[in-house]
């Protein structure tokens, strides 16, 4: 099956230039039959985005990239600037049931709280300073509370949790909270040094915690819009794309592929992966694609309207 699995709208803000509408036709154009719209922190695009999907016969998928941090609520110390806050790294989530959504609502609550007062007029930091923000242990009490099988994982794209030097143990405290059913190792088609160095690592966990791999590739924009993308990405800095310190993506691979294109680019990170000393890559790859089906026939949640909900004010109300 081809699948969009890792697409961020414009509410990734800074980071997409797509909408909601852009990326269902173009998911029809490609024959894609599932779309997962993986916005960081922030499902806000959820309801347009189901809405278009389902008329155009998609299977909508909800996702979010979860921003984690050692220490939330760090402010910074006398002589400390914001270059001195803890790291940040991603990890993605699914929503499979109605208990998932839920759970994902209540973390992107927490992680968009500002600072607060306990009863004694002492100040509490919140979770947003600068970005919205959670620990791993927030994660982790969540899982802890709802069971497996209401939130798929996998491990991270850009910044991902996997570059971390206790990736290992972050990576076990998942499997053991969500269940190594529901976590993939993913495998990023695109050919560039730092994707390599990402695969390899996601590859090595996989081998060590037997979860399954897959191929998930993030989109951003249109085919061709490298350019709008960059300018955005200098808007959202408050600078121009002529400046000397202007942050370049560098990176012009993260528009939608067609399944064809797809295909290619997975054969291509495949050979990149062997040259790195991976044994197998290619069936390892393979299996990636595999698991595409395996990932979209778990969700079952589907975003739909409540009906009206009015009290009742007596039993002859008129």
């Amino acid at each position: 099956m081809h699948a969009i699995l890792a697409a961020r709208t414009d509410f990734s803000l800074g980071e997409s230039i797509l909408n909601a509408e852009m990326l269902v036709d173009i998911a029809v154009q490609q024959g894609a039959r599932a779309i997962a719209i993986t916005d960081t922190m922030s499902v806000t695009g959820l309801i347009d985005f189901t809405n278009r999907a389902k008329k155009a016969d998609v299977k909508p998928i909800i996702g979010v990239r979860l921003r984690l941090s050692e220490d939330p609520s760090w402010r910074p110390a006398k002589g400390q600037k914001k270059k001195h806050m803890p790291p940040e790294h991603f990890l993605t989530a699914y929503v499979l049931t109605e208990v998932g959504m839920k759970t994902i609502y209540r973390l992107l609550s927490k992680a968009n709280a500002g600072d607060t007062e306990d009863a004694q007029g002492n100040k509490v930091p919140g979770r947003f300073y600068y970005t919205a923000k959670l620990a791993y242990s927030d994660l982790w009490e969540e899982l802890a509370a709802i069971g497996a099988g209401h939130l798929a994982f996998h491990l991270g794209d850009t910044h991902s949790i996997m570059m971390r030097a206790d990736a290992d143990d972050i990576v076990t405290t998942l499997i053991d909270h969500a269940h190594p059913h529901y976590v993939f190792a993913p495998l990023i088609p695109v050919d560039t040094p730092y994707f390599g160095t990402v695969n390899k690592r996601s590859i090595a966990l996989m081998d060590k915690h037997k979860i399954a791999p897959l191929v998930v590739r993030p989109a951003l924009y249109e085919e061709e819009a490298a350019d709008a993308h960059e300018v955005m990405t200098a808007i959202s800095n408050g600078n121009k794309v002529t400046d000397g310190w202007h942050k370049s993506t560098h990176n012009r691979d993260f528009h939608v592929l067609k399944s064809a294109d797809l295909g290619a680019e997975v054969v291509k990170a495949a050979k990149h992966a062997a040259l790195r000393g991976i044994q197998n890559a290619g069936q390892i790859f393979k299996s990636g694609l595999a698991s595409t089906d395996t990932l979209v026939a778990m969700v079952e949640y589907e975003w739909s309207k409540a009906p009206v909900s009015l009290p009742v004010m007596a039993e002859d109300e008129f």
